[in-house]
């Protein structure tokens, strides 16, 4: 088989750039509004937002344009009086509330669900068009439509960033895309390393959950600096753009007060002298003398990483358990491996086979390609190696917690494409059925989705709540999240509500009242009361109620978490419901055959 090259691609019949850039804005067109109509045509059985974290996302967008501080994301809606610190960035709520505000004058209240739409569509935009530019970094103009087709068809990718998915986790995808393109597009024009550092600050800003990919990003440069001084210029741009970058963050987004607070679970002091003591360490190692080559750079770099190591370790101990290190130990043992995309990958497959196949299968496959690649290159191979790191961390991320399949995916495109290339170029010179086989299961492997599509036909989900009936009805959770169902519960006076955490964020978004429990490791006190509320004797349920000044206790059956934990009291709503009927002791004031229902105490 003719194997692709970085010199053999690079020929003068590559189409123009003008051809590429219409190829791929036609392309783009038609991805979304496929998805745009797919959400329409399953709109009356599918929820807009089918996740907590865009219910609240929403409305955190909602208050900011509402008149709430900038620098306050206290959601006082939810957790009790106090309300609850809610520790997302402004970076993601800004611009969706911008969206709302300059469609709203035309759409009314349809300006939620342009934003809804509008947000993961840009951005998936700017993923497709980083991918083929990465891919044409990498392969030549001919590694640009795989490039754009490849991601398009990951399902988890698809999942991402279809309209109403307005979280972070989909931003979080680009920048860690733009700052593993930016590293490799560095090794050739120095410039690209300062938008590397600018990308990994603020994907820091954003969230925690790609620490482990900043950390890939620091040991990239570093071990830049150590084996080739003569790229010393871009190993500095990185340092000083990732410090500065935090620096603008914290003083944008954070309140004066906190800025010397350290917090393990996002954006604080903390990560600015973890992340940001990295990026001026290893400035200072591109600037000391280091006799001895690359093992006298390498010890000067070390000692300046370990000094950084030790003044995190030494000024916040308490986070090397981690970003959840500070959680209730019960939640940590009861509620949060409840969380399906924190399972690791063998727990995922055995309830949802397909998708687990289909998003897992072109990582490792790019994993065994790149190899492959390192082993055959030679114009580019540094390149390569540097994205090659970047993958392998996020194919073990993704085995450990399936949360980084999203991440593997976009990183694995190169290789699918470098595959892709290689059949079709043997399809060129040889012909035939097997070429042509070859070619069509190099395309089919690193879409990934026709996989999953497949083994989901021989091995149906277990748990069918969460991924859909095959007939196309709506699901009983799906159900539950959908606006209409909260209609008859958002004409009541404003209320205090406990429900199940799960539509805790929907009460948010689609009613006037509070809701107590949310999925959010902050609220801590109010997810554990929730689930005493429904896990708990008659006695401690009434007793939350009671303390927590609630006027209603809401359910809706289908919500996976009404399961109940294991060791829930015989009397409590969860038993109860597994059994067929309600406990006694609560009094429905919901009308009868609502799937939304509503209770009080009943007098004792």
């Amino acid at each position: 088989m003719t194997m692709p090259s970085h010199t053999a691609t690079r020929q003068p019949n590559a189409s123009p750039v003008a051809q590429q850039i219409l190829r791929f804005a036609l392309f783009y067109l038609a991805i979304a509004a496929f998805f745009i109509i797919r959400e329409v045509i399953q709109a009356p059985r599918t929820p807009l937002f089918g996740d907590t974290d865009d219910a609240l996302r929403i409305t955190q967008a909602l208050d900011l344009l509402g008149g709430q501080n900038w620098f306050d994301t206290t959601q006082y809606r939810l957790g009790g009086d106090a309300g609850a610190i809610i520790h997302w960035s402004r970076f993601i709520d800004a611009p969706i509330a911008l969206l709302i505000l300059i469609s709203r004058p035309f759409l009314g209240d349809g300006a939620i669900v342009f934003a809804a739409y509008a947000w993961p569509l840009i951005l998936l935009g700017a993923l497709l068009a980083l991918s083929a530019r990465l891919c044409t970094w990498l392969l030549g103009p001919d590694g640009a439509l795989p490039g754009y087709i490849l991601p398009a068809l990951s399902l988890t990718l698809m999942v991402e960033f279809s309209p109403g998915r307005v979280d972070h986790h989909n931003a979080q995808a680009v920048l860690t895309l733009l700052i593993a393109f930016a590293a490799v597009a560095s090794w050739r024009v120095r410039g690209f390393a300062i938008i590397s550092g600018l990308a990994t600050a603020l994907t820091i800003a954003i969230g925690t959950e790609t620490l482990p990919f900043v950390a890939m990003a620091i040991l990239t440069f570093g071990l830049i600096h150590v084996f080739r001084p003569d790229h010393s210029g871009a190993v500095r741009g990185f340092g000083l753009a990732l410090l500065a970058g935090l620096v603008v963050s914290m003083v944008t987004t954070m309140p004066n007060d906190l800025w010397f607070v350290g917090a393990c679970d996002a954006l604080s002091a903390t990560y600015l002298v973890a992340a940001g003591g990295a990026g001026l360490a290893l400035f200072l190692a591109t600037l000391v003398p280091a006799p001895g080559g690359w093992i006298g750079r390498f010890a000067v770099t070390a000692a300046l990483g370990l000094v950084v190591i030790a003044a995190t370790v030494w000024l916040y101990p308490q986070c090397l358990g981690g970003p959840y290190a500070g959680l209730d130990p019960w939640l940590s043992e009861n509620w949060l491996p409840r969380i399906t995309e924190a399972m690791p990958i063998w727990q995922s497959f055995e309830t949802q086979p397909g998708f687990t196949a289909s998003v897992a299968l072109p990582p490792l496959a790019g994993v065994l390609v790149m190899s492959v690649i390192l082993w055959r290159e030679r114009a580019n191979r540094a390149e390569w190696l540097i994205l090659f790191g970047f993958l392998l961390l996020a194919v073990l991320v993704m085995v450990i917690q399936m949360r980084g399949s999203r991440l593997a995916a976009i990183l694995a495109v190169p290789a699918g494409a470098w595959v892709i290339l290689a059949a079709r170029a043997h399809y060129q010179n040889k012909g035939g059925v097997l070429p042509v086989l070859g070619l069509a299961g190099a395309w089919l492997l690193f879409a990934g989705l026709p996989v999953g599509l497949a083994i989901n036909t021989l091995a149906p989900p277990q748990d069918q709540r969460i991924v859909g009936h095959a007939d196309g009805t709506p699901t009983d959770r799906a159900a539950c999240l959908m606006q209409d169902t909260y209609s008859d519960l958002a004409a009541l006076p404003k209320s205090r509500v406990i429900a199940p955490n799960d539509l805790g964020p929907h009460i948010l978004i689609y009613t006037p009242h509070e809701a107590l429990g949310a999925p959010y490791h902050r609220n801590a006190a109010s997810i554990r009361d929730t689930f005493t509320v429904f896990n708990g004797t008659e006695a401690e349920a009434r007793a939350v109620f009671e303390r927590r000044k609630a006027d209603y206790i809401v359910i809706c059956e289908g919500v996976p978490e009404l399961d109940g934990l294991a060791g829930a009291a015989q009397d409590s709503i969860a038993v109860a419901l597994r059994q067929g009927h309600l406990p006694d002791w609560l009094e429905e004031k919901s009308d009868p055959g609502a799937r939304l229902r509503w209770f009080v105490p009943a007098p004792r």
